[in-house]
């Protein structure tokens, strides 16, 4: 997957709607920080399957847990 580059403003909007349950900003921030945290765990790991699992688990604890989760700080 190759990464979005997004503005501030423009990631801060996908995190409102993400929080709002819209799974296309969801989707958006998915696609703009995987290939960092991919690279990240990727050298945790060393394991590009775990990698890859590891950040898919992660998007789908933030979907669920979304309702608990407050707007960016910063």
């Amino acid at each position: 997957m190759s990464g979005q580059q997004a503005g501030n403003d423009e990631f801060q909007q996908w995190w409102q709607q993400c929080l709002s349950g819209d799974t296309q900003s969801l989707g958006q921030i998915h696609a703009c920080l995987f290939d960092g945290l991919y690279s990240y765990a990727r050298k945790l790991l060393n394991d590009d399957a775990q990698a890859a699992d590891a950040i898919q688990e992660l998007f789908i604890r933030v979907w669920h847990k979304r309702s608990t989760i407050g707007p960016i700080s910063r």
